[in-house]
């Protein structure tokens, strides 16, 4: 059998195959042939001998090259960036590894809004010392413990459920929102934890019921028509005046312009962004002047370990087609 791999990317550094990931992936796979590639061409001219591919990038019109294709795997957690349609016979899949570390970007995300450490970062910086260079009393009367607090996740899926748990150990009380209904709760699942399928109750009725209470909300959910705008102005107006909102997912997902506005008239809320409706975000968008949200470019699964999270779970699913 053969693995076709071809991992570079011009983003960030940790996206790149290393030379001692390719030798990790030789040795995940002893009886396998791995042929590594750095660029578009020499990909090309190897598909004809791949019965696997890891990849970020694979156009419709080279499945006709891969006559023994059986599996073409993604770094990547979502598909929605492929704009393939796959034979039948061939799986294709992204990867179930980014929950290990967006649940590290999440939860400092909900540290950072209940603990005040975002806000006081910008209140002492060198421009704003210059109207009150000690701004105690405004901060400290916006900081609560993340204990008892209420995190809706929407979206609880392997992402969403691994900051849940993360959540749950700093005291957090959880409520899962799912499409699907489950036959089994969370092992961490405590008393005050709650999950529930939409298929079973209209996501506007839960909506009704869960945002009022929600003092963190997080949205973990793959950019399609589906989701587009879910949280809109409506959905944001149910919310307490003060509760954070932290998207990980797509940018899709949350109406950008109602956000602004919410922000606007809700300065103890607070929202931390990975994603947007637009990426790269343009230099004139109207959030990049919003106090209260706070923006990453797209990075909350980054690490040095990425690839290497990749390479277990790819050769696991490698190995599997051979059994």
């Amino acid at each position: 059998m053969t693995l076709l791999v071809w991992l570079t990317s011009k983003e960030t550094e940790c996206w790149n195959l290393s030379c001692n990931q390719e030798i990790r992936i030789q040795e995940a796979l002893p009886q396998w042939k791995i042929i590594v590639v750095r660029d578009a061409d020499a990909f090309v001219s190897a598909l004809p001998r791949a019965d696997a591919i890891a990849s970020w990038l694979f156009r419709q019109e080279w499945f006709a090259l891969a006559p023994s294709l059986q599996l073409l795997k993604t770094p990547a957690a979502g598909l929605d960036y492929f704009e393939i349609s796959p034979p039948r016979h061939i799986i294709f899949e992204g990867s179930r590894f980014h929950g290990l570390l967006m649940a590290e970007t999440a939860i400092g995300y909900l540290l950072a809004h209940a603990r005040g450490i975002c806000r006081a970062e910008r209140n002492m910086s060198k421009e704003s010392a210059q109207e009150k260079s000690w701004p105690r009393w405004e901060l400290a009367g916006k900081m609560r413990t993340v204990k008892g607090s209420r995190l809706t996740i929407l979206g609880f899926g392997s992402i969403g459920s691994e900051v849940g748990r993360r959540a749950s150990l700093l005291g957090c009380e959880v409520t899962g929102i799912k499409q699907k209904p489950t036959s089994h709760l969370p092992v961490w699942f405590g008393p005050e934890d709650r999950l529930f399928p939409t298929e079973k109750e209209p996501l506007a009725s839960l909506f009704l019921r869960i945002l009022p209470s929600t003092d963190h909300l997080l949205i973990v959910l793959p950019g399609n028509r589906k989701t587009d705008a879910i949280i809109g102005k409506k959905e944001l107006s149910l919310l307490p005046d003060n509760a954070g909102i932290y998207n990980i997912g797509r940018g899709n997902a949350i109406e950008e312009s109602a956000l602004i506005d919410h922000l606007a008239e809700h300065p103890a809320a607070e929202a931390f962004l990975d994603v947007f409706e637009q990426e790269p975000l343009p230099a004139a968008s109207p959030l990049r002047a919003c106090t209260n949200a706070y923006l990453m470019p797209h990075l909350s699964a980054a690490a040095p370990e990425y690839l290497d999270l990749f390479i277990d779970e790819l050769a696991s699913r490698c190995l599997a087609l051979v059994h």
